[in-house]
């Protein structure tokens, strides 16, 4: 889901007249391009929204474990007791 509110009522970008009251747009009604154009636009205030279907948030619970992928538990280990040996002493 898309959410798009103008600065200005009426402003135009990507053939939608775009109003002040913020108004929700399906993933797919605008193309790559367009949708590039509408987050740059500084007259723009665009959200992209997480799909409510299925709960899908759009971020992974894993996400600050990306860096462990792979590994077994103890390479894991290994390296978190490498990065804690690399902190300077208080």
């Amino acid at each position: 889901m898309i959410r798009i509110r103008s600065l200005s009522e009426g402003f135009r970008r990507a053939g939608v007249a775009h109003s002040v009251a913020p108004t929700e747009y399906p993933d797919d009604r605008f193309t790559a391009a367009e949708l590039e154009q509408l987050l740059f636009e500084p007259k723009l205030a665009v959200e992209v929204l997480a799909n409510d279907a299925g709960g899908d948030t759009g971020k992974s619970d894993d996400a600050d474990k990306s860096d462990d992928a792979g590994k077994s538990d103890d390479e894991s280990k290994s390296d978190d007791a490498d990065m804690s040996a690399k902190k300077p002493a208080k």
